[in-house]
């Protein structure tokens, strides 16, 4: 996709697909429909493919459509995710990190793994239990 698309695009690429219409979707959205229009057209110009077929009935979603509305779904959820998380994250509601391990692990790698969680969530404690496979997972069933 081209650099110029933003999350609006994504937004309103989803609204129009799931409405089959472009009134619907720019109520939906708060805009007017030309304006909607306008926007869907030019960013159908500068990927250089139509998203939507237009006709007197509504819309239609090309082939190619499809994949660009499957890729603005599934981006704009993640957005919600990673929002979500990071707003716990800053109000310190991230549970505890439990990890289990086997004895053959490299402690090397654990270190590195510890660090590295550290760092992107430095309020987060992390518990990590090592020995053979059952007592690990009734340690970590009783934490809960």
């Amino acid at each position: 996709m081209s650099d110029l698309v933003e999350f609006r695009h994504l937004k309103y690429i989803v609204a129009v697909a799931e409405t089959a219409n472009f009134t619907r979707a720019a109520e939906r959205l708060f805009l007017a429909q030309p304006s909607l229009s306008k926007q869907i057209k030019d960013l159908e110009d500068e990927i250089g493919f139509p998203i939507f077929l237009r006709n007197r009935g509504g819309v239609r979603i090309t082939p190619a459509g499809q994949m660009i509305i499957a890729y603005a779904q599934e981006a704009l959820a993640a957005r919600v995710e990673i929002m979500t998380m990071a707003r716990a994250v800053h109000k310190g509601e991230v549970a505890p990190f439990r990890l289990g391990f086997s004895p053959f692990v490299n402690p090397e790698l654990l270190e590195f793994f510890r660090n590295a969680y550290s760092s992107l969530f430095p309020n987060c404690p992390i518990h990590l239990s090592g020995g053979n496979s059952s007592h690990i997972l009734q340690r970590l069933v009783s934490a809960t």
